[in-house]
């Protein structure tokens, strides 16, 4: 990775990579010791039907939760390598739209847009955070004392 693209900064991804990845691992331990310790054992969220007053079956949802928390961990972890991905993308679209050709041509046309991928990528990796906190939100509100 060599410094700061104008579309990339590697750099600033990386620390909103690993910012969400701890929001996200804080959210999920946070849900499943909510679920364990303040939601009473009679409780209808803590089955695995549903019932009568209880949200759906919430544990789908921790265990979805749970694997783009995994996710997010693992992109923070090898945040280098996956950069490096982009940085070869970045590259490989500069060379499609100052060659001739019937192919580059193409990829102008297919590629008219020129996205800011610092922003891109914040936006994603922040809304994992977020998704990730909804079944505490969801635990919080309906299955309580």
């Amino acid at each position: 990775m060599q410094g700061t693209y104008r579309r990339f900064d590697p750099a600033f991804s990386g620390k909103v990579v690993r910012i969400a990845a701890a929001l996200c691992v804080a959210e999920s331990l946070a849900t499943i010791a909510l679920l364990v310790m303040w939601v009473p054992a009679v409780s209808p969220c803590r089955t695995w039907q549903p019932s009568s007053g209880a949200p759906e079956p919430i544990y789908g949802f921790i265990i979805l939760t749970g694997l783009l928390a995994l996710w997010t961990c693992i992109l923070a972890i090898f945040w280098k390598h996956f950069a490096g991905l982009v940085i070869a993308q970045l590259r490989f679209d500069e060379r499609q739209r100052t060659s001739t050709g019937w192919f580059a041509g193409l990829y102008r046309f297919m590629q008219p847009f020129r996205v800011n991928y610092t922003a891109l990528l914040t936006v994603i990796f922040l809304s994992f955070a977020a998704f990730v906190g909804i079944p505490l939100l969801i635990i919080l509100r309906h299955c309580g004392p």
